[in-house]
């Protein structure tokens, strides 16, 4: 049964993402001919339109303008101190220009006092008489909002917002430009997971509700307006880790069901209980179409957890030709299923894995998490680096992001591409994703202080982000980029 929970709710307006002309787009999707300016992002100021600002300071926060104030630069955000207080804005442009502040006429290079509450969105505008306008924006986060700062952000990164779930002192889904503030964002009750869009257009984050149930996905439309919350069919358990929404609207959810089990074979009782790794499709109308379940396929001996939760499925994505890519942890493996007969075609990986490793100075994967089936027959995935078959025990705590091209005729798996980074160790969660300007994003999950990489073929820095809040770090589960036309 779902269960009944209340979401604190802030929706940014998106009126923020405005051109200079001060049209808004109906939602985040950009449209084609959209420029830096309407993420909020620096442009050319050589060839932008005036009127500007020359200067804008907030006071009277615990985090002050993010990012450092540029002319060109129109959304920005702080963050409320533990108590607020009234916020002092200061904004200073041409004498002959005119500005307003929360509506309220300003005097230029003057501070002007607001009882803004947190939570708020302040527009500044600026204008020279004559119909010509440009909109500032500063977004007042409460006090448990994670301090965002972008240390990396080179031309050559993707501008595609990135999706995080924050989890820290408070948990918050957010969907952030390049400079690290959000184009939407909403504080919710619990922990959250995989905030990300769909192809469809709809967008879904899973909701920890705890109980047995322990978990539900829910589904936004294109205007994060909340539309349905489900869970597995006919399963005592809905997991976190991972939803899709299929383009013929069908859904792919997880669940670590709990089964007794005969593990006599194992050294255990006739009937203990084990918790399998199942994967549904289930229909929009809640009819289950077809159903995978770890214990036919990933044997319970070849497990490295060490717990009854022995496969620990922990992602499963679309290939392709349609069938099924699951990685799954217990077995520091991913195997491919047969969408139509629920076979395992193959296993890369793990005790009972069918290729072998070539180029790779491991030749193993560790605990890994988001597996991806590339063009040519190559896999993308995040190595952790715990559980590892076999031990090599030079590896250390080595996380690794990885990409191997199969050859299904020797049975090799060629590694063709890797990033890692010193100190940079992922205990758990995590995620990569290639986009598509050729660029690998990395979400580190619970890892080192960088919340998100953005890495090229050459595996140069391009883009980087760090989350922290006052009880240290900020972790998202993954992180994603995703278009949001």
């Amino acid at each position: 049964m779902r269960t009944s929970t209340t979401l604190t709710v802030s929706l940014i307006a998106l009126s923020a993402c405005s051109d200079d002309s001060g049209s808004t787009p109906d939602d985040l999707g950009l449209p084609p001919d959209a420029t830096p300016g309407d993420l909020g992002v620096e442009e050319d100021a050589a060839s932008a339109p005036e009127p500007w600002l020359d200067d804008l300071v907030v006071a009277g926060v615990r985090v002050p303008l993010t990012p450092s104030f540029a002319a060109m630069t129109t959304r920005y955000s702080v963050i409320a101190e533990e108590t607020p207080d009234d916020v002092m804005v200061t904004a200073t442009a041409d004498p002959a220009l005119s500005i307003t502040i929360d509506g309220t006429d300003a005097t230029n290079g003057e501070a002007l006092t607001l009882d803004s509450e947190p939570g708020a969105e302040i527009p500044i505008i600026v204008s020279n008489g004559e119909g010509d306008s440009r909109t500032y924006t500063v977004l007042y986060m409460p006090d448990d909002f994670p301090e965002l700062e972008v240390t990396v952000n080179e031309p050559e990164a993707a501008t595609e917002p990135i999706f995080v779930g924050l989890r820290g002192r408070s948990y918050f889904l957010a969907l952030l430009n390049n400079d690290g503030v959000p184009l939407f964002w909403q504080q919710m009750p619990d922990q959250i997971y995989d905030f990300k869009r769909h192809p469809g257009g709809e967008y879904s984050y899973c909701l920890r509700t705890g109980g047995e149930a322990y978990s539900e996905h829910v589904i936004l439309d294109e205007s994060f307006e909340e539309v349905e919350r489900l869970q597995t069919v006919d399963l005592v358990h809905t997991d976190v880790h991972e939803f899709h929404i299929l383009p013929d609207g069908d859904r792919i959810l997880m669940a670590y069901e709990p089964m007794v089990r005969d593990l006599t074979a194992f050294g255990g009782g006739p009937a203990d209980t084990v918790e399998d790794s199942v994967v549904q499709q289930v229909t929009p109308e809640g009819s289950v179409v077809f159903q995978w379940n770890s214990w036919d396929d990933l044997p319970y001996d070849e497990s490295l957890r060490g717990s009854s939760e022995y496969a620990h499925v922990n992602s499963v994505s679309v290939t392709p030709d349609g069938d099924w890519l699951l990685s799954a942890r217990g077995h520091s493996a991913v195997v491919k299923i047969d969408r139509e007969t629920g076979d395992e075609l193959w296993q890369l990986g793990g005790i009972g894995g069918d290729f072998t490793f070539v180029d790779d100075p491991f030749g193993n994967l560790c605990g890994q998490h988001t597996a991806f089936e590339l063009a040519g027959d190559r896999i993308l995935l995040f190595d952790n680096g715990q559980a590892c078959y076999p031990d090599v025990p030079a590896r250390g705590e080595h996380t690794r992001v990885v990409e191997y091209e199969l050859d299904h005729t020797a049975m090799t798996a060629t590694l063709v591409w890797s990033y890692d980074r010193e100190g940079a160790y992922t205990r758990s969660q995590g995620s990569s994703q290639r986009l598509a300007n050729g660029n690998t994003f990395i979400g580190w999950g619970r890892g080192p202080d960088q919340l998100a990489t953005e890495v090229d073929s050459e595996g140069n820095v391009v883009f980087e982000i760090e989350a922290h809040d006052q009880d240290g770090i900020s972790i998202s589960y993954r992180a994603w980029r995703f278009a949001t036309e």
